[in-house]
Parts: C-alpha cells; structure tokens; sequence
C-alpha cells in the first residue's frame, strides 16, 4: 500500500528523521557513558552510523532494482520461502518462551488476585478498559482450569503469538514480506517481547486486539510492495467500519486511537481509478463519525453494564487521560535493554533513505503518524 508524495509527505519525512537521529544520539551517548567514554564520541558513532545505514540502504537499492523482474518471476516461490521463514520464527518464538516458562517462578500478580475464583468474591470495577476486559478474560480461564498463574501466563502467551502473526499479516500488505519478517522476528526473539508474555499484564490482550483491528482495516488491500498496488474503492460502509473499530481500541486504552490516523491514511492510498477530492473528504469524515459513532456506542455499553450513568462513564474515561497542569502523565524511557533499542531504532535508520527511491510514492506514513502519536 502506498501513498502518493505531497507536502505533508516531506514534513512526516523530516518529522521521522528528527525522532530517529535523536534516538540514534541519545543511544550513543548512553552507552559511552556507560563505558566511561566522552559524550561526544557517542554523537559521532551515532552519525557514522547513520552514514553507513545510508550506503547500505543505496547499495541494497541498487541491488534489488536490478532484479526487480527475478522477483515478479519467482514471486510465489518467494511467497511460500517466506510463509515457511515465519512459521520457523513462530516456532522459535514459542521454544523461547516454553525455556522461560519453566525457568520463571509464578508469582502472585495484582492481576492474578483480582482475577482468581473465590467465593463472593466477584471481578473488581476498573475505570481503563483494557484492565477491565483483561480480568474478565483471566477470571473465565480460571473458572475453566483452575486458580493457576501459570494458565494466565500461557493465556499471555497465545495472545501474543497470534498478535504478531497478525502483525506480520498486516506488515506483509503494507510494506512487503521483508519487512513483515523482520518485525516478526523483532517480536518472536526480542528478550523483552518474550519476557512480556511471561507476566500477567494486560499488554498482551492489547496487543491482540490492536493487530485485530489493523488487519481488518487492511484486509482488502493488495500485495505490499507491488509495482501496482491494488486497493479497494472507498467504500462508505468500510470507512465507517473502520472508525468504529479504531474506536473500540481507543476506549479501552486511549493509544487505540494511532489506528484511526491508520483508517484516515488509507484514504489517501494509491489507487487505479482516480478518486477526486470530494470523495476522499467524504471518506475521511466518514472514518471520522465512525470513530465518534463508536466511542459513543462503548460509553453506553459500559454504563448499561455497570450500572452507571453515561455522564459518569465518560467523565471517568476523560478524568484518566486528561494532561495533568499541561504535563502529560506519561514518562518517556527506554523499554527493553540497549541492545534491543539500537536493533530498533537502528533499523529505522534505513527508513531515513528509502523514502528517497521512489520519487512518485511512499510507505511510511501511517507509521511515522502513528510513530509521533
């Protein structure tokens, strides 16, 4: 799926580079202090690498574009290569977090506490969402085997195993199946991926339902990284459906709502048949009073299931989320170790110069949108 280049396409461009360099450099310096080396050697590293990302991704680009028409030949053997590589990862990721399962202790959770059949004891309220939905699907697996951690755990662990195989469906239209099994992978190996399916967290459910959402949005897209993308009419009942659906994801955690910049961004797709500017604006408010339509529908739900007043219900979602005093309540750190941080955003570094190869379209977008959200 592609979009065509307009201004806002540079800008996005710019704003990607800014967030890349500036975790490329603050990687840099963290670890020379680290190893009691000067700050500014970091900063150099972290340059010189981008330079050499930058080379790389040309020589690669030049490599490729020489055997464009290999590819289109083979292009179901390639297809079946990689299906049988992405079972392979999922089948590494699953030995990687078997090894971890009979190395953790299962300790006792919060969740696990709230979550647990004992008599009169019922599952708690919680005003964010996802909490919420996480216990009830952790209180019905208890009922069905037993006050067990380790059932939560393997509940974590097919969460996030179907997440990232959707995620690889998803990535695999969007942007090719190189892509899509390098992100596998990320998820499958990474030892923070494979230590958050080891602890009861609603993250993983999260996860699930977010990929869910995104490859119902992209399901009736073309081939990623075809000459010639394929991409379905805007459809007015589709663009509703997908603002209802980024809608759901957003009222069970307010990050759901990065998927309805997705469902907005492929208004703008490339398509065969040219689309004029009226109808692409439709399509977008459409998104839009999907979302509206939607987040409304889970407001009534909720009070109609609790007992609450809509009111109520809206004002305790408002409540979590506003800033606090014009400061955001959320701490901006690195998640993972070093190693998996510079693998990341490493790899982002080649994003950099690819967008310069095609001069007519570009796949970053929804991403880097998603990305600053």
């Amino acid at each position: 799926m592609s979009w065509k280049k307009t201004a806002i396409s540079y800008l996005i461009w710019l704003v990607y580079t800014i967030m890349t360099g500036t975790a490329l450099l603050a990687l840099g310096v963290r670890v020379c202090r680290a190893a009691g080396m000067k700050d500014y050697l970091g900063i150099l590293a972290a340059a010189a690498y981008v330079a050499i990302a930058g080379g790389i991704a040309f020589l690669l680009h030049r490599h490729v574009a020489g055997h464009i028409r290999f590819v289109e030949e083979k292009r179901a053997h390639l297809t079946v290569l990689g299906v049988l590589a992405a079972l392979a990862l999922l089948v590494v990721g699953f030995v990687l977090r078997l090894q971890g399962i009979a190395c953790m202790e299962h300790s006792s959770s919060a969740y696990y506490e709230a979550a647990k059949v004992a008599e009169g004891q019922g599952v708690p309220q919680s005003v964010q969402g996802a909490v919420y939905f996480y216990v009830q699907v952790l209180h019905v697996v208890f009922l069905l085997l037993g006050n067990h951690a380790s059932a939560g755990v393997w509940v974590q662990i097919v969460l996030q195993l179907a997440a990232s195989f959707l995620l690889f469906l998803v990535m695999r239209k969007l942007a090719g199946l190189a892509s899509a099994l390098v992100a596998l992978g990320f998820s499958m190996c990474a030892p923070y991926m494979v230590q958050s399916s080891l602890s009861l967290s609603p993250e993983m459910l999260f996860f699930f339902l977010g990929m869910a959402a995104m490859w119902l949005m992209t399901a009736g897209y073309g081939r990623g990284g075809s000459c010639q993308d394929h991409v379905p009419e805007l459809n007015p009942i589709v663009c509703l459906f997908t603002g209802i659906l980024a809608a759901l994801c957003c009222y069970l955690d307010v990050s759901g709502i990065l998927l309805l910049l997705v469902a907005l961004g492929s208004v703008f797709c490339v398509r065969e048949k040219a689309v004029d500017t009226g109808q692409r604006a439709l399509a977008a408010l459409l998104c839009v009073a999907g979302g509206l339509l939607g987040f409304g529908g889970c407001i009534l739900l909720d009070a109609c299931l609790s007992g609450k007043t809509v009111l109520g219900v809206a004002g305790a979602w408002i409540s979590l989320y506003r800033p606090e005093g014009f400061r955001l309540p959320v701490v901006a750190d690195m998640t993972g170790s070093v190693t998996e941080c510079c693998l990341l955003f490493g790899s982002m570094a080649f994003g950099i110069f690819s967008f310069w190869f095609d001069r007519e379209r570009e796949r970053m977008s929804f991403a880097v949108a998603g990305g600053c959200g």
